[in-house]
């Protein structure tokens, strides 16, 4: 459960998220080269909400070898202090375009801590915990994060080339390494801090 207040360090968290996910799995691969590389980010750089509080990481990950930015809204009143209470996590992708629109791609947020707040209000929904996950559009690799390496196979030899999906990604796909960043890094870290 997610602690902004927890003084217990983020690196020993992640560092057991990370252990324990790897020996359960049975694939302790790369991941411990992974321990050490969360960190916070504070300053101009964390977005700005309407409501709730909003925390701002750093994660590199072993599995796309690159830096994620990872944005984690709580809503109004979470403390997580009061562990009988669970909260329902949300994780979202393009989480640069979220919350803040001086920080997303063309100045245009999809306010979804608003929306959040608005449907906890009227009690449409469970107040949940939002993860956003920052796409790597400035590096030119969104499509090549996103689309699903598997259904490359459905495309025939002979066709693939002619394909925009093709084209954008120039071959070069990590679907299946963007989907084991968030199941076995990603996923372990938020549920321990």
């Amino acid at each position: 459960m997610y602690n902004p207040n927890k003084k217990t360090s983020l690196e020993t968290h992640f560092a057991l998220a990370v252990f324990n996910t790897a020996v359960n799995s049975g694939c302790l691969r790369n991941h411990l080269t992974f321990i050490k590389t969360y960190k916070e980010i504070t300053g101009r750089e964390v977005p700005a909400v309407t409501d709730g509080s909003i925390k701002r990481y750093e994660v590199s990950s072993a599995s796309l070898n690159d830096k994620i930015i990872v944005d984690v809204w709580v809503p109004e009143g979470y403390d997580g202090t009061d562990t009988s209470v669970t909260y329902p996590v949300i994780y979202a992708h393009d989480g640069q375009n979220l919350f803040d629109p001086k920080l997303s791609y063309a100045n245009v947020a999809w306010e979804i801590d608003a929306t959040a707040t608005r449907l906890i209000s009227d009690g449409s929904i469970i107040a949940p915990i939002i993860v956003g996950i920052s796409n790597r559009g400035a590096k030119g690799l969104r499509a090549n994060d996103y689309f699903p390496e598997k259904a490359i196979q459905y495309i025939p030899e002979s066709e693939r080339d002619k394909t925009l999906i093709y084209d954008t990604c120039k071959d070069v796909f990590f679907g299946d390494q963007e989907a084991e960043f968030v199941t076995l890094e990603l996923k372990p870290l938020i549920d321990n801090l």
